[in-house]
């Protein structure tokens, strides 16, 4: 007679096949990814059939911004192009004391005017506002109406003006220079302190008004006493 032969036992199936057994039958919790959806949380969890993902890409979807499709990072936000700002120059004030015919032309054009025939070739001006305030010229009539009238300008372009300026009493020992330079004194101001007064020549009046930024009326409520 036939041995009798002892039935093998059923061989388990693969690991891998008893993973996606229990995936398919909801029998154990499945593994979870962060959440591809839009405004999706960080702590969502989805079911996943599939195998090992490249947790580079789960990464990626956590640092879309939200409100953007496929976003779902919780700290992450738009990027804002930023807009570049202009640099504006240094600037330094001088004063002059005009008459209204000359501050009304000067506030209109923003620009210094030319002397008038016959008048002294150059615009005097003052870096000390006080000073200005209460100037008094001689050559004008005490009840005319005046004005005090501020003008900004780059330093820069100021300081290129003055480089090869000249002191008002050394002008006697070079002549020429009258036309040709800007002229400084201290008349009413401190000889040791860092303001003075100047003589803008005629010839030196366009490159004043290039480093012009801005001009206004600045004259005070009362004349000075």
């Amino acid at each position: 007679m036939p041995r009798n032969r002892k039935k093998k036992k059923p061989t388990d199936p693969p690991i891998a096949a008893k993973i996606e057994q229990k995936f398919d039958t909801g029998e154990t919790s499945s593994p979870s990814q962060p959440c591809a959806k839009a405004g999706g949380g960080s702590s969502a969890t989805v079911p996943v059939k599939s195998g090992p993902q490249d947790p580079s890409i789960g990464m990626a979807a956590m640092n879309v911004p939200k409100g953007v499709v496929g976003g779902g990072g919780t700290a992450a936000t738009p990027s804002v192009s930023a807009v570049p700002v202009t640099a504006q120059p240094e600037t330094v004030v001088v004063y002059r004391k005009m008459c209204d015919i000359e501050a009304v032309e000067t506030l209109k054009t923003k620009k210094l005017q030319r002397s008038i025939p016959g008048a002294n070739g150059k615009k005097y001006l003052s870096e000390s506002r006080d000073k200005v305030v209460v100037f008094e010229n001689k050559g004008v009539a005490k009840d005319t109406d005046e004005k005090v009238v501020e003008f900004t300008l780059d330093k820069a372009k100021y300081d290129a003006l003055l480089s090869d300026k000249i002191f008002q009493k050394d002008i006697k020992d070079n002549k020429g220079s009258a036309k040709t330079r800007v002229e400084f004194h201290y008349e009413g101001l401190d000889k040791d302190g860092k303001e003075i007064n100047i003589g803008v020549p005629k010839s030196k009046l366009p490159a004043f008004n290039a480093a012009i930024v801005d001009v206004k009326d600045v004259t005070p409520d009362e004349k000075p006493k």
